[in-house]
């Protein structure tokens, strides 16, 4: 049937509905039951004799067997993945594969004592068991292949199981499926969301005590399973619901025995599940019970009242699907129990539930559906006032979405601040100040949610667009991971590209597995400007790049250290207060003042009080200044402190925070360590100094004075440096200077040296410990 190539094709998947009877073997010798389940299978390859098969699933549900000491109850056979081949052939097609399952009935569950567990589920006992197929495939419908299956299941258990083998012999149509990923043509159905519709038929169970009971249970069955219908709907489950059957049983009416409840009534079809509905709280398990999960023997019972709960039989249908409590599924969800038939539970489905649904009773359909799960529903603002709505026009007076989105850029590698107009936005720059080192850029996105349940997996993606290049001209900056948990700010670094026109644009779009986005390769301006109206996942930003990133991009405010001399009335260790006033500061985030190796965080534009402890007469102090963005270069700030120890009050320091350029730094950096290492050899004739100050010599005579120089220094003398400290502090005078702690931040900062920045950060901190070393020179030569 050389015309099956053209139907059993590479990615195809087909399904292969199972109804019929078969033969078991069993101790009471062959008996013959009922078959309901279905196989699918997915064809590999594209060779012209023969191609892969791969079993996706196989699934079946047989009416029970007769045992010694009663009936087993539904049987499941539960399939593993497997391989097999498929042989094209002239006058028909074969086909074969072997593969492992489980088979669950529930005698298992009573004689591991299961049944007895309280609790709103259990996990099923299965035993293990190997399943051969085989098959030919004999004639076409349309593009539907025919033919007959020879399906043989060997259960792998011992003696006193309910039976060794199971036979089917078939003549089976084959459904051709949606392929994995879905299809274009569904349009606008995301691929990975387009799967094929499938069924679940359940049979709700009422009691009364007679016919002439006027209120059987079950009487709230209909909007139950109404709100089940609407849940799993989300998961392109169809509820099937069947008229309900009142059974006549005072005792069972009112009952808590779930083994009894259950017994009472089995369909004759292996495919339907049973839901009893009894009047009684069930307080002991929340209000309802699933058994054994995700096998075609579920047997489900639900308490009345329930109107507090309308996901009460939801949740418990949950169960028959196979599906977990958090954590095996995600908090928030309807799978999360309230514990009560009256405290009401959520009707949120995920897309990682959706596909983690397994059931025997479950039919696959040929029809096709589009999952639309929930999900965190993940957005980025347009404009401050924006919650996500779709789509996000009209614009509220005064509002731009091109200026005031949630997406915006900076020129350090900090978030900035949020006013009524959006978050601090600073167009990027190509270079640094000195117009030929490139700038360092960070792109910032928030993205938020509508609901709160959680977003995972999610990532957002930052695209360059220049005005008028139409289709294909974006380019990708880069794509960062979200973290679980919204808000959320992320950032990625870049620089401005090459041939870049002065007014661009920049996107960033949220993605995620529960809300793919489509391709944007082909995507032209008008596309993505209208995605950003449409689509609460797409945001935008207008870019006015500067040539030259402004003065006070890559500054720094320093200051230097000095020390505070107490009076020799006054005994150590002993208390200092600082009156610190920094009134002169505003511009700045903040003013640090370290005593004694401890750093005080001082607000600017106050007078403010530090307490701290001095251990010797001479304590060093040092106050720096916490930059905010964009100031300029020379810059100054005026901090005045005043000392005060055991009632005395001492002459007050003034210190000048001064804000100075990458350059300017450098070269003060240079200065001041080559100044403290000579201070140190002539001093106390250190070694350590020498091998220092002579490495300092070397690097500036081969290469000129650069952020990398400083980082180069600290690795190459970090034995010298370790050993320079820890001569230093033998001394009495300088062991306040907490000449250890600096070092430490030094060796930390430039072992993350990997771009300008950092290397900012490790010129800064070697900047600080040059100055100890320094005032320790002083103090060392005091002695």
């Amino acid at each position: 049937m050389r015309e099956t190539l053209k139907i059993v094709r590479a990615g195809q998947r087909f399904l292969l509905p199972i109804r019929g009877k078969g033969e078991m073997e069993t101790v009471h010798g062959r008996q013959t039951v009922r078959v309901s389940g279905e196989v699918i299978l997915r064809i590999h390859g594209d060779g012209e004799a023969r191609r892969t098969l791969e079993l996706e699933r196989f699934a079946l549900g047989t009416t029970s067997l007769e045992m010694e000491k009663g009936e087993t109850g539904v049987i499941s056979v539960l399939g593993e993945p497997a391989k097999g081949r498929y042989a094209f052939g002239g006058r028909e097609d074969r086909w074969e594969l072997d593969g492992t399952c489980r088979v669950h009935y529930p005698e298992l569950d009573r004689r591991a004592g299961k049944e007895q567990e309280s609790g709103c589920y259990f996990l099923p006992t299965t035993l293990p068991a190997s399943v051969h197929m085989e098959g030919t495939v004999e004639d076409l419908k349309g593009e539907r292949p025919y033919g007959k299956v020879h399906l043989a299941v060997a259960c792998a258990a011992g003696e006193g199981e309910a039976f060794s083998s199971l036979v089917l012999d078939l003549a089976i149509p084959w459904d051709v499926l949606v392929p994995l990923g879905g299809s274009a043509e569904n349009h606008p159905c995301p691929p990975s969301h387009q799967v094929n519709e499938r069924r679940l038929v359940v049979q709700p169970v009422g009691f009364q005590a007679g016919a002439a009971d006027p209120n059987p249970t079950g009487g709230t069955a209909a909007a139950q399973l109404a709100t089940a219908q609407t849940v799993w709907a989300k998961c392109c489950i169809d509820i099937e619901v069947q008229p309900i059957v009142i059974i006549d049983d005072a005792v069972l009416k009112t009952s808590s025995n779930l083994a009894n409840i259950r017994a009472a009534y089995t369909d004759p079809d292996p495919d339907v599940i049973e839901i009893f509905f009894v009047d009684n709280p069930l307080p002991a398990i929340g209000g309802g019970s699933a058994g054994a999960i995700g096998v075609a023997s579920q047997k489900i019972v639900c308490a009345e009242p329930n109107g507090g709960n309308p996901v009460l039989t939801a949740h418990e249908i949950g169960h028959a699907l196979g599906l977990l409590h958090p954590p095996g599924s995600p908090v928030g969800t309807v799978m999360q129990p309230t514990g009560s038939p009256q405290i009401a539970g959520t009707e949120l489905v995920t897309q990682d539930m959706c596909a983690n649904i397994s059931q025997p009773a479950l039919q696959t359909l040929a029809t096709t559906c589009c999952l639309h799960h929930d999900h965190g529903d993940h957005y980025i603002r347009d404009f401050p006032e924006d919650v996500g709505n779709e789509p996000s026009d009209p614009l509220p007076p005064g509002r731009t979405r091109y200026s005031m989105s949630n997406v915006w850029n900076r020129l350090t590698n900090t978030v900035g601040t949020f006013g009524p107009n959006g978050p601090e936005h600073q167009n990027p720059a190509r270079f640094q100040s000195d117009g030929v080192t490139p700038q360092t850029n960070y792109l910032y996105a928030r993205v938020e949610q509508t609901q709160t349940l959680a977003v995972s997996g999610a990532s957002v993606s930052f695209y360059l667009k220049h005005p008028g290049t139409g289709a294909g001209a974006i380019q990708l900056l880069g794509t960062v991971g979200v973290a679980p948990g919204l808000p959320q700010d992320v950032s990625i670094s870049w620089q401005v590209p090459p041939g870049t026109p002065g007014h661009s644009c920049v996107f960033a779009v949220v993605f995620s597995p529960a809300e793919p986005e489509q391709d944007t390769s082909t995507l032209d301006w008008a596309d993505f400007e209208d995605l950003c109206r449409q689509d609460n996942d797409w945001a935008q930003r207008n870019l006015d790049i500067r040539d030259t990133a402004p003065p006070g991009s890559g500054n720094i405010a320093t200051g230097a250290p000095w020390v505070v001399r107490l009076d020799r009335r006054v005994k150590v260790p002993a208390d200092l207060i600082l009156t610190v006033d920094a009134r002169a500061t505003e511009g700045l985030k903040a003013v640090l003042v370290e005593v004694a190796g401890t750093e005080h965080k001082v607000p600017v534009g106050e007078v403010s009080r530090v307490q701290a402890r001095a251990e010797a007469h001479d304590t060093p102090v040092v106050v720096k200044g916490a930059l905010a963005g964009g100031l300029e270069e020379g810059t100054r700030y005026l901090v005045q402190v005043d000392a005060h120890a055991a009632d005395v009050d001492m002459v007050g320091y003034a210190t000048e925070l001064r804000v100075s350029s990458r350059k300017v730094v450098l070269a003060r950096f240079a200065d001041t360590l080559a100044a403290a290492c000579d201070d140190l050899v002539h001093a106390a004739d250190l070694t350590p100094a020498w091998e220092i100050l002579h490495r300092l010599r070397q690097l500036l005579t081969n290469c000129c004075l650069t952020s990398g120089i400083a980082v180069q220094l600290a690795h190459k003398s970090e034995e010298d440096l370790q050993q320079l400290v820890e001569a230093l502090s033998q001394y009495p005078a300088t062991k306040a200077y907490a000449l250890p702690a600096a070092l430490e931040r030094l060796l930390d900062a430039a072992k993350k040296a990997d771009d300008d920045d950092s290397n900012l950060v490790a010129v800064e901190a070697f900047f600080d410990l040059a100055q100890r070393l320094q005032v320790a020179a002083w103090a060392v030569g005091q002695e």
